[in-house]
């Protein structure tokens, strides 16, 4: 295989460019942390969203329902003789 001439600038320093054809591998990182670092950031919104709702949900099992049975339970009308024999 033969050798290149070294080129008459007088320029021993490293070339400051990638070849054509290749990508800067900074940029190509900087692309990929941006891309993961917004999946999880939408990742944590999700979590964030779910725990959100099961917190409601959780709120209105737990806590309005026992309310409402409570005065359920409470309400006059609904303990009468007439419908403790119906049932």
């Amino acid at each position: 295989m033969a050798q290149r001439p070294a080129s008459s600038g007088g320029s021993t320093g490293a070339r400051s460019t990638l070849p054509s054809g290749y990508d800067d591998p900074k940029a190509q990182f900087d692309k990929r942390a941006a891309l993961e670092t917004k999946k999880i950031k939408e990742l944590l919104n999700a979590v964030e969203k779910g725990r959100a709702q099961l917190e409601s949900e959780r709120k209105v099992y737990c806590e309005e329902l026992k309310k409402h049975l409570i005065a359920y339970c409470a309400d006059e009308t609904i303990g009468t003789s007439s419908y403790i024999t119906s049932i």
